[in-house]
């Protein structure tokens, strides 16, 4: 069985080859038209790129581009049948031209051509017939409703973008062709050069995991960039990606966070975009570089430029799982000829996961005895404005003696005795000469096979006339520049990140959720999702009880009034305040109804609660489906329950999960309570977490200060607040009708932690 996997996976990667490097190619709408996609696609394929077969189609023109015409695809004897056909036709010929194909030994297609799911309901029928016919006859789409493809390696454009860039090793794939044109132009002026680049389009065949699994293997790429609007296998993107990026780093940009963009991503691609937290959460917690805009990605990819080594093997078992353990990496120097420059980047290091290294005396000394007495020997060094080549090499080459320090930001203003052309060669000198066989860029590649220290160089020359041609000589050696030090710290900073990823620790991870899952009683368990199968919308307070005890939880003690008589069972402390809430599917949010009343006592609890038990009633009496209240039961129940509990004061958390059809189950953490919404500090995880990933979900919160004790105040019982976090993180896992969860708050003192609200919604 395990074979025929292999076989099969081998098999689709040997298909996507004959892709991307294909002997013969069919265009479908070729066209002595070169303003016409189809024409302009001939064009391209028949005069830059070398030992291709072309195979023109068009049913009106005996000859295009003075190459004899095929009227349609069937016309094409068996031996000269394509490994790729291209199609760039109106979409109404499109079925049929596929039926076409099916009849041919062709597996390869890309269809060029818009008006698809992106359009409507009309569209999204057609498409799906597309993926019928597809998936029948085992084809490999790329689109439609897409750029193309280019192989810069053999110089094949398979696509309507106007150039091709250099031959590189980053990949580039994208949902949107408008940004491989814009990347594409910019690449010019940096000189970069890409492996291969594709535009998925709607994605009606291949996928982004079916691409991003042929570039693991592909020897050609060594970084890749992926343009994401929408995900959807989020799960299997996860794993997948966490496996890519043991070996090459993938670059990812994620649009979507503003309703305005899910909207233009909707109306883009034909997509429904997702909640954008949870997919980027889903990308951080598997490695992959999340940027921000198309500004970060452009310095991610100046500051990967010399990438033929990047990721390194720091160990002799060259074991990929291993966590890269040097304590050494974040350390690093800025290095200008400006003091406020200086300023500016040490600021922006601040914010950073960077460390700004700190000298030794003895270091002092010796950086000191090259430079004038003004210079400044802390960090940042300043090495005054008159600094000129000689005292930039000097000062370069002690810095790099010091096996401590792994990055150096150099900066430099120009001003009227810099000669930034001279600075700028022997800068890449040195890095050429101290990074011999890893071309430059050894901040992912610390093997220190020769005991010699590898440092990762960059640069930002500030302004434009005076230091142009200086940049110009970076760029042209593949030397990492940036405009501001903002950039170059921003990009050094997240490649820091990428490197540090704990890989070893997610080894770990699955061992120990084994270890919990065993622990917890698995009939109880079925029984309860038995009952489940019968529910839907929110549970109601006894049932959830019965949950969390199933998962080791200890339910906050709370009594349960449901009708008059229940009030004079109840047991009550003089000396302690209460807390009364009504509890039903309908009261999601209990404060819009009035259902939650604090500081109750002995001698109002009887009052306050008959007064809730008459209100409640009156409001779920009054209520509709189409009252604006978020009501979505088509009929409102009537039932309701009452509950009185201690009140509790502590620091307020809030945990909550949510599950996501294609991204998986998310666990969130952070300040909880009234104004969480407002305040908004709360982090996600993939869910079920192991006790390290617990530990770091609570300590990436700015409430954990409040937790670990501020201002003298005691800290909050931590150990018991994991616990109960992680097996909270275990709910969607064991149950996965239950599509939601809330516990707000969760109020934390020094000898405990309270679930005073907890809300467990199924869908």
């Amino acid at each position: 069985m395990l074979k025929k996997l292999l076989s099969k996976k081998n098999d689709k990667k040997q298909n996507l080859d004959t892709l991307f490097y294909p002997k013969s190619i069919a265009i479908i709408g070729a066209s002595n038209d070169t303003a016409k996609i189809g024409g302009y696609i001939f064009e391209q394929i028949k005069n830059k790129a070398q030992h291709i077969n072309l195979l023109p189609i068009n049913p009106t023109s005996l000859r295009i581009q003075d190459i004899d015409a095929y009227q349609d695809i069937t016309q094409i004897h068996k031996e000269l049948q394509p490994d790729l056909i291209i199609i760039a036709i109106p979409k109404q010929f499109i079925i049929k031209t596929l039926n076409q194909i099916a009849k041919t030994s062709t597996k390869n297609i890309v269809i060029i051509t818009a008006g698809f799911k992106e359009t409507g309901e009309h569209g999204k029928e057609e498409e799906l017939e597309i993926k019928k016919i597809i998936k029948q006859n085992n084809f490999n789409l790329i689109g439609p409703n897409c750029l193309g493809f280019l192989n810069p390696e053999i110089n094949l454009n398979c696509s309507f973008a106007k150039d091709i860039p250099k031959a590189g090793s980053t990949a580039l794939v994208s949902q949107s062709g408008a940004v491989i044109d814009a990347i594409i132009d910019w690449s010019f002026e940096q000189n970069i050069g890409f492996s291969k680049i594709v535009s998925l389009g709607n994605m009606a065949g291949i996928d982004e995991l079916e691409i991003l699994e042929y570039l693991k293997n592909d020897e050609q790429t060594k970084s890749i960039v992926f343009y994401m609007e929408t995900l959807e296998k989020g799960v299997e993107f996860g794993n997948l990606l966490k496996e890519i990026s043991k070996t090459k780093p993938v670059i990812i940009i994620k649009p979507g966070s503003s309703q305005q963009a899910k909207s233009a991503i909707g109306s883009h691609t034909g997509s429904l975009a997702q909640d954008n937290i949870l997919v980027k959460t889903l990308i951080k917690n598997n490695n992959g570089i999340l940027v921000d805009n198309l500004d970060e990605l452009f310095n991610i990819m100046i500051g990967l430029k010399s990438i033929d080594n990047i990721i390194s093997n720091d160990n002799p078992t060259n074991n990929k799982n291993e966590h890269i353990n040097d304590t050494n990496i974040n350390n690093t120097v800025i290095l200008t000829n400006a003091g406020g420059p200086g300023v500016i980047a040490t600021d922006e290091l601040a914010k950073t996961n960077l460390n700004l290294y700190q000298f030794t005396d003895k270091q002092k000394i010796k950086l000191q005895k090259n430079l004038p007495a003004e210079a400044s020997i802390n960090n940042p060094i300043d090495i005054l404005g008159d600094a000129k080549s000689d005292r930039y090499t000097t000062t370069l080459n002690e810095l790099i003696k010091i096996k401590e320090i792994k990055n150096i930001i150099i900066l430099l203003t120009p001003q009227i005795m810099t000669d930034s052309e001279n600075i700028a060669k022997s800068i890449i000198e040195i890095s050429n000469k101290i990074n011999k066989n890893n071309n430059n860029n050894n901040l992912l590649n610390n093997s220190n096979k020769n005991n010699k220290n590898k440092v990762n160089i960059y640069t930002s020359f500030l302004g434009y006339k005076q230091v142009k041609h200086a940049k110009t000589l970076f760029n042209l050696s593949n030397f990492p520049t940036f405009n501001t030090p903002n950039a170059a710290i921003t990009t050094l900073s997240k490649l820091v990140q990428y490197k540090s990823f704990n890989y070893e620790s997610s080894l770990d991870s699955n061992i120990s959720q084994l270890d919990i899952y065993n622990k917890f009683n698995k009939n109880t368990i079925n029984n309860l999702n038995e009952i489940l199968e019968n529910k839907s919308g929110l549970l109601d307070q006894k049932l959830t009880n019965k949950i969390l005890k199933s998962l080791n939880i200890t339910p906050f003690e709370k009594q349960f009034v449901e009708n008059i008589h229940d009030i004079f069972k109840l047991k009550i402390n003089p000396n302690q305040k209460y807390v009364i809430k009504a509890d039903a599917k309908e009261l999601i949010h209990k404060k819009e109804f009035n259902a939650i009343k604090l500081n109750i006592n002995s001698n109002n609890y009887k009052e306050e609660i008959e007064k809730m038990l008459k209100e409640i009633e009156k409001t779920l009496t009054g209520l509709s489906p189409d009252n604006g209240l978020g009501i979505s039961d088509s009929s409102i129940s009537k039932q309701f329950t009452i509950t009185i509990e201690k009140q509790i004061k502590g620091i307020e958390t809030i945990v909550g999960l949510k599950s996501d059809e294609s991204l998986g189950n998310f666990i969130m953490f952070g300040m909880g309570g009234t104004y969480v919404n407002i305040f908004k500090d709360v982090n996600f995880m993939q869910a079920p977490l192991n006790t390290k990933t617990t530990k770091e979900l609570i300590q990436s919160s700015k409430v954990s200060k409040l937790l670990n004790g501020y201002r003298g105040d005691k800290p909050v019982n931590l150990k018991k607040l994991e616990q109960t976090i992680l097996n909270i993180s275990y709910i969607q896992k064991l149950y996965p009708i239950i599509k939601e969860v809330d516990f707000n708050p969760i109020i934390c003192d020094e000898h405990d932690c309270y679930l005073v609200d907890a809300k467990l919604i199924l869908e």
